[in-house]
């Protein structure tokens, strides 16, 4: 069961262990420590069986923890569509699916830019000149 002996705790995010939470900590780190004033989102997984709730809930607590506007893909409906579930070679996306995620990942953007005002309406004040 790969969730059980790699996805980790909370705690390992402020350790930066070598499990799925410290290490997609390391990465969050590595990025606003080279860029301090860079606006991100995470997002969970669009898949919804097997070990990916518990990977979701492991994704919502490094957003949380980082305080970082997570992006559940199944808010939006095309993650949920008959065009995205059954257009798949190999379990990955294809060409059509992926422009198609392109329009979704930028619906989610836009909501999440406006749901999380607080967060990205300082963008301008905090960057270089």
């Amino acid at each position: 069961d790969l969730a059980n002996t790699t996805l980790g705790t909370k705690d390992d995010i402020a350790k930066q262990s070598s499990t799925f939470y410290g290490n997609y900590a390391k990465i969050v780190s590595n990025v606003l420590t080279h860029a301090p004033n860079a606006k991100i989102v995470i997002s969970n997984l669009s898949q919804t069986y097997g070990d990916a709730n518990k990977f979701d809930t492991a994704i919502a607590d490094i957003a949380d923890h980082f305080k970082i506007p997570l992006l559940n893909l199944n808010n939006d409906s095309f993650f949920t569509s008959d065009f995205y579930l059954n257009h798949m070679h190999g379990g990955h996306p294809t060409g059509p699916v992926y422009a198609e995620m392109a329009n979704a990942y930028e619906r989610l953007i836009s909501q999440a830019m406006v749901d999380h005002l607080d967060y990205f309406e300082n963008y301008e004040e905090e960057a270089a000149t």
